[in-house]
């Protein structure tokens, strides 16, 4: 089990229990419950920096080439208010999405440890993170696809990502879902479902992978993994991620930001045309930014509700 303890040293407990996400030792549901607190909270304080990276990959310089640029020229223009723009829509999303995620990746674990007989490693958390991503995709992409829509317009329609029929933005996630179906059908919601599916399947297998390689790394055999410990894996484990899947995330971004169907061979040798290796990195800044304090944050209060399962004994092995 993986302990929380703000205490700088020590780092290293003696209990001998176990991290969690390297062996579940409670319930599927569990699991899920905790990944939706985790991931909800991860999602607040991530959002502001989602919404610069978006405009930064889709924008094509607008609103200026950097990041402190378009702050600055969007709070002036669009109050501090447009840095949670479409926030809750993700909000609500994410809780199907990390049911999903974190009860496969547990789900994945126990079976793959019951099946080598044997504790898991980090390429075992590497095949369970692959696999939590791959099924999670259908309900992450139609929840991505509105979110950069509503992330990417703006007042005056200078990206050109307003509703289509009058120019204006839109008033809320009901009203950009209703504005895409009337565009395109249901096919809208499923804008670059094959770039997303590329992205996720990647991206969870190394989250984890990292996640767990940290840990361990941090920990003496035998010993229990500290709060210090797992609050650094989670913050550098999701930046090494977004660092070597943003190429990915930056053609996917552009997909779903498309009034017209693109595919992702396409989008990336346009993408390449037109800017060369720099522009699948931009917006790479702010995203970093954002990884740590959103992954430790998600880790931080996943282990919290873990711990609470166990202490008042609701887990089980379900």
């Amino acid at each position: 089990m993986i302990l929380v303890d703000f205490r700088i040293k020590p780092i290293y407990r003696k209990n001998g229990h176990k991290p969690h996400l390297n062996a579940p030792s409670i319930g599927t549901m569990d699991h899920s419950v905790a990944g939706i607190v985790g991931g909800s909270a991860g999602a607040l304080v991530a959002h502001p920096f989602d919404l610069l990276k978006v405009r930064m990959q889709t924008g094509d310089g607008v609103l200026g080439s950097n990041s402190m640029s378009i702050l600055f020229k969007t709070v002036k223009s669009e109050g501090i208010s447009a840095l949670f723009r479409g926030v809750s829509f993700p909000l609500l999303g994410y809780i199907p999405m990390n049911v999903v995620v974190f009860g496969a990746y547990g789900k994945t674990l126990r079976k793959l440890e019951e099946w080598k007989e044997s504790k898991s490693r980090p390429q075992d958390a590497f095949i369970a993170g692959t696999l939590a991503g791959v099924i999670q995709v259908p309900i992450c992409a139609p929840i991505e696809t509105l979110k950069i829509r509503m992330q990417s317009q703006l007042t005056g329609g200078n990206i050109g990502l307003n509703k289509p029929e009058t120019g204006t933005i839109f008033r809320g996630p009901i009203d950009a879902m209703r504005s895409i179906f009337k565009e395109y059908g249901v096919r809208g919601y499923f804008q670059g479902f094959s770039a997303t599916l590329l992205r996720d399947s990647v991206g969870y297998g190394l989250y984890f992978f990292f996640f767990v390689t940290l840990c361990q790394s941090m920990t003496r055999r035998g010993e229990e993994t500290g709060h210090v410990a797992t609050f650094l894996a989670g913050g550098f484990g999701g930046m090494a991620t977004y660092a070597v899947c943003y190429p990915l995330d930056t053609v996917k971004s552009r997909i779903q930001s498309s009034r017209t169907p693109l595919s992702l061979f396409s989008t990336t040798k346009e993408l390449w045309g037109r800017h060369g290796l720099t522009g699948f990195y931009r917006g790479l800044g702010p995203t970093l930014l954002r990884a740590f304090p959103e992954n430790a944050t998600i880790l931080y209060t996943y282990d919290r509700v873990v711990k609470l399962f166990e202490a008042y004994g609701y887990g089980s092995d379900a």
